[in-house]
């Protein structure tokens, strides 16, 4: 399938689908980085955020927060990633400690382009992986030429949300299909296949929807952490499947968007926990445990493009 027809759609994204690149500028200290970079304060005050391919080689980023930035180059658990067209649900990457809020909560377009010819012009699945791994070290070199960043890692003792199984059987898996990337590309104008692992977050009105095929517990967690917002949820339930999930709640006081939108009659008036108990028999209980966070030692307002 060539590179050029594969896309990532999307209303709020901390991934984007990736090409294999070819080969990329090197600094003087030997890190990758793009060849070409600009950054820009974004004051539009929309909700719209996008993080990903724009064309092949051209990676951009709108209206993302300096503090995901961070999570998407450094706080990406690994093993996180789906490599699909559709996915574009975010992950919470680790909790970030330090800095001034003040920098980290800034939002900013970033439009960053770099060779990224495929061999042959085909991709195929270990190349996306390739692919993922090179954006990250070349947007790690970015913030930290730009921005001046300096961080350090360490494990903490922190508020947590355990997920564990209330209501065994509810989990179930409906029809999806496996993602091929030797397949054709979708016809534009076409709706794209289901694929298995992919899953979609949006919202309507107030509310938060989450929509997801053949995903895994990991999966769930990492999009509840970001979306509540407060905690890091940790999968308790052991289990190993996959399931479909739709789900629909309104955010409480202090979870991420819960500001974005006036409340409506349209809103369901249902918090995450009992969305979750009720339709995937799933429970979220407030515990303590060991998470990797980030340490902000230094970051800076970006330098002049």
């Amino acid at each position: 399938m060539s590179c050029a027809g594969l896309r990532a759609a999307a209303t709020l994204t901390l991934a984007g689908l990736l090409c294999a690149p070819g080969a990329y500028a090197q600094s003087a200290d030997s890190r990758p980085e793009f060849e070409a970079a600009s950054i820009r304060l974004n004051v539009d005050g929309t909700p719209y955020v996008f993080n990903g391919m724009r064309s092949l080689g051209t990676f951009v980023s709108d209206n993302q927060s300096l503090r995901n930035l961070i999570q998407e180059a450094f706080g990406v658990p690994s093993g996180r990633r789906s490599w699909l067209p559709a996915f574009v649900a975010p992950g919470q990457g680790m909790p970030i400690l330090g800095g001034r809020d003040a920098i980290l909560s800034e939002r900013y377009d970033i439009t960053a382009k770099w060779n990224a010819a495929p061999a042959g012009g085909h991709i195929t699945t270990e190349a996306m992986e390739k692919a993922q791994s090179d954006m990250e070290a070349m947007l790690r070199t970015l913030l930290e030429q730009r921005f001046q960043l300096k961080l350090h890692r360490e494990t903490r003792e922190l508020p947590v949300y355990e997920l564990t199984v209330s209501k065994p059987g509810k989990l179930r898996r409906g029809s999806c299909v496996v993602f091929d990337p030797e397949q054709a590309p979708t016809p534009p104008g076409q709706p794209a296949p289901d694929y298995c692992g992919a899953s979609r977050v949006g919202r309507k009105g107030l509310d938060w929807t989450l929509d997801g095929r053949g995903m895994k517990i990991s999966d769930l967690a990492n999009t509840l952490s970001y979306l509540i917002g407060d905690r890091t949820v940790v999968d308790k339930t052991g289990y190993s499947g996959t399931f479909d999930a739709h789900l629909r709640w309104t955010p409480g006081q202090g979870e991420t968007g819960a500001t974005w939108a006036t409340p409506s009659a349209d809103d369901v008036n249902e918090s995450v926990f009992t969305v979750i108990d009720d339709q995937l028999g799933l429970k979220l209980k407030a515990g303590k445990g060991p998470v990797e966070v980030i340490v902000i030692d230094r970051v800076e307002r970006p330098s002049a493009n």
